[in-house]
């Protein structure tokens, strides 16, 4: 097995500032997170919002902003929750996504052989977070819904 020919992979285990992550961000092939549970995904949108090309699991947050067009989703199954006895949050009936490994390596495998397509993906999720998410669009739907609200109405949904 020649070595040479395989990316070099270096992980990071600990604490980075803003700066550094920047650095990382200008530096990688791909952001990779694989998470079985996640609320917004601030790593993931802000590498997103770079225009790097993501790969993370198809499930939780992330999927508010990312689609199989603009990011490498990562199948999952849902599994039980496990290891997580020290947080109230989690308890004995709730599931997480455990994501296929397999295809995560694929993933990662094609960013780096399908560079311009890679390239094309974290272009279309970076435009997708530049029209959709700015904090002046945020605000205006916060403030339409806090409107429906007050006068009773409803709003469609995406």
């Amino acid at each position: 097995m020649n070595l040479a020919h395989y990316p070099r992979v270096v992980p990071l285990t600990g604490t980075l500032g803003r700066e550094q992550i920047q650095g990382l961000h200008r530096r990688g092939d791909a952001f990779v997170l694989l998470q079985r549970a996640e609320g917004w995904g601030l790593p993931h949108f802000e590498a997103a919002a770079l225009g790097k090309p993501v790969i993370t699991t198809g499930f939780g947050g992330p999927r508010e902003f990312l689609d199989s067009d603009s990011a490498y989703l990562v199948d999952y199954s849902l599994r039980p929750v496990w290891g997580m006895e020290w947080s109230f949050f989690y308890g004995g009936t709730q599931r997480w996504a455990e994501p296929d490994l397999g295809q995560a390596i694929d993933h990662m495998r094609r960013v780096h052989a399908q560079r311009h397509e890679a390239a094309e993906r974290g272009a279309r999720a970076r435009e997708h977070i530049a029209r959709n998410l700015t904090r002046a669009v945020v605000g205006r739907r916060m403030v339409e819904r806090l409107d429906a609200l007050r006068c009773g109405r409803s709003l469609p949904t995406r």
